[in-house]
């Protein structure tokens, strides 16, 4: 609204402009006004636009020396690998002759006309021979200073470079050990080269432009320290540089001319066109405002739809929230590793955990492992569903213990669901407890077998398949032992059975954390890895019947069978107790004579047992 009454307020003023006498009259005060506005934030806006490139400037007049002057630097480095390590002049040097050595490198004309002063020093502050080089000019190095570079380069690889005041000019000097072509020294002393720096800021004013020379207090446009990373024994020195043209000056110009332009061409504009085609401009403007006008209305109502979207998108997100936290389902997202990203507040309710205190940790932490080490195979189990579901793309459901607070389990019924996100997917996971199978209550009989690879993991599903309907024969606890029974014997049939794992090899690696990997190698070797475990299950009104059978060698179960629980318990450990246990539960347990193939029976009822001992139960 405030943006149409602004509108509205220029409209009337444009039309009482167009019917007054004093249109021009306002119309060069209006450009008067601008062209001042202009001058002043242009001029305002020029220098800060100036003084920032020329920042930019410094920086790169600053890194462009500092490239340069390390390209000299590693010049210096190709000239000694170049000139300098060359086996002959110091074999010569070696057996004393250096007066040949001299000769040879007084043949390389390229050597002298490269540098300003070449040297070769032995064990003392006094050169073997030296050369004056381009410049022409004798140099003496301080005695200090070439005591210092003989103890620091010589017999040593590398370089060591300086920038020296020596007489009244500053130099480059570059000192290395005499060594030969891979830069291995050869006899003790070193090799020193030296440019003049006045002639490496002229060759520099070919590249940079700007013009470059020394100074000793810092002061000028740009003054890059010579010292800031190397080694002196001088006192500082600055290459002040001063680009040929400066920004401020430049942009000043520029804009300048720009106002002389505006100018001019405003004359021009109002001497040659007609108050008619003011007239008409303003008319057209009109036009535009209301235009403008009705597009502000249309961008409200635009405005005003977009807000009560939002309105309505925040109540359905809020409702959906309202939802997954009052839902009595623990209802949690997972990512591809298995960490929770997201859990309501049933967690708390069902396992005594809050929920922010499980953002970002496992979701097989929360799986129950129980002390004896029994039943252990949950983890893995989860972590084989998880990759399944990423896998496929599909839903997978499935029971299992979980942890609570006290560290207690507590089963639950889980389903776990692939949802495709933008740019990924996450896993949506439900935990419920358990709901009772009506039709258990009303099933008297059943039979059905399974033939199943080497999984540990199948065991507990199998499990707990085959006491799903135990409902009408049993309570509560007897289904839970059974269960367990069942599961510890299908994992005798894999374990010491098909995989020919004993109980000492169980032992030893359990101990030494190595169990995990003999159980998968097992699993793929020859000839393990194509054995089956076969699971026949019946029941009737009057008993259950399971039958496990393996295609291992079997083992010998009749000492076993006459052991009680405490001898059991000291030679087969806490993996041996399923057969122990088994015989507690079932009513009569019953092996082939091989080993591999045993029969449980659980009689419901006060059922009679067979009379007979020898009798075979099938």
């Amino acid at each position: 609204m405030e943006r149409e009454s602004n509108v509205d307020r220029l409209t009337e003023q444009l039309e009482e402009l167009q019917r007054g006498r004093q249109l021009i009259v306002y119309a060069l005060v209006f450009f008067a006004v601008m062209f001042v506005a202009e001058a002043i934030a242009g001029f305002g806006f020029g220098r800060w636009f100036s003084h920032r490139l020329e920042s930019e400037r410094k920086s790169e007049f600053s890194r462009a020396f500092d490239n340069y002057l390390h390209q000299r630097w590693n010049f210096h480095s190709g000239a000694v690998t170049g000139y300098a390590w060359w086996a002959e002049p110091w074999n010569l040097a070696r057996t004393g002759r250096w007066a040949e050595a001299k000769a040879l490198f007084e043949g390389d004309p390229t050597l002298q006309g490269s540098f300003d002063y070449f040297a070769v020093y032995s064990q003392s502050d006094t050169p073997r021979f030296e050369f004056p080089g381009a410049g022409n000019t004798p140099l003496v190095i301080p005695p200090d200073i070439v005591r210092f570079l003989v103890e620091s380069r010589s017999m040593q690889r590398g370089e060591t470079n300086l920038i020296l005041r020596i007489g009244d000019k500053p130099y480059l000097v570059t000192a290395a050990a005499m060594a030969d072509a891979q830069g291995r020294p050869q006899i003790p002393g070193i090799c020193v080269f030296a440019f003049s720096l006045d002639r490496f800021l002229i060759s520099a004013r070919e590249i940079l432009p700007a013009t470059l020379e020394l100074s000793e207090d810092g002061s000028g446009f740009l003054s890059v320290p010579l010292v800031a990373s190397m080694r002196s024994t001088d006192a500082p020195l600055y290459v002040r540089i001063t680009p040929n043209t400066l920004m401020e000056d430049l942009i000043r110009n520029i804009l300048l001319a720009f106002l002389a332009f505006q100018i001019v061409l405003s004359i021009l504009l109002f001497a040659v066109i007609s108050p008619r085609y003011v007239r008409e401009r303003t008319m057209r403007l009109e036009k535009m405002v209301r235009a403008s006008r009705i597009l502000n209305r249309e961008l409200e109502l635009r405005v005003d739809e977009l807000t009560a979207a939002r309105t309505e998108i925040q109540k359905s997100e809020k409702k959906y929230r309202d939802l997954v936290e009052s839902s009595r389902e623990i209802i949690f997202s997972i990512d591809s590793k298995g960490n929770i990203t997201t859990i309501n507040q049933a967690v708390s309710s069902l396992l005594g955990f809050q929920p922010e205190s499980l953002i970002g940790k496992s979701i097989l932490d929360l799986i129950y492992v129980s002390p004896d080490r029994s039943m252990n195979f949950r983890r893995e189990f989860i972590s084989e569903q998880i990759e399944s579901v990423i896998q496929n793309q599909k839903v997978a459901s499935f029971k299992t213990e979980f942890v609570t607070r006290y560290n207690e389990p507590r089963e639950l019924e889980t389903t776990l669901e692939y949802v495709p996100l933008d740019g990924g997917y996450a896993i949506f996971g439900k935990a419920a407890s358990m709901v009772e199978d009506m039709l258990a209550t009303y099933c008297e009989r059943e039979s059905m077998k399974f033939v199943i690879g080497n999984y540990l993991t199948l065991s507990e599903q199998i499990s707990q398949r085959v006491t799903n309907n135990l409902g009408l024969h049993c309570d509560a606890g007897t289904t839970l032992q059974i269960r367990i029974c069942v599961s510890e014997m299908i994992i005798n049939g894999i374990e010491h059975g098909n995989l020919g794992i004993t109980y000492e090899e169980k032992t030893n690696a359990t101990e030494d954390g190595s169990y995990l990997a003999l159980l998968r190698r097992r699993q793929f070797e020859a000839p393990y890895s194509s054995r089956k475990l076969k699971v026949v299950y019946s029941l009737n009104p009057r008993r259950l019947l399971i039958v496990v059978q393996d295609e291992g060698a079997g083992f010998n179960h009749t000492q076993i069978l006459k052991d009680n629980s405490m001898e059991a318990n000291k030679k087969m450990h806490l993996h041996g107790r399923g057969i122990t246990m088994a015989k507690s539960v079932f009513d009569s347990m019953r092996y082939n004579e091989k080993g591999n193939r045993v029969a449980l029976l659980k009689r419901f009822r006060n059922q009679t047992p067979p009379t007979s001992p020898g009798s075979t139960i099938v």
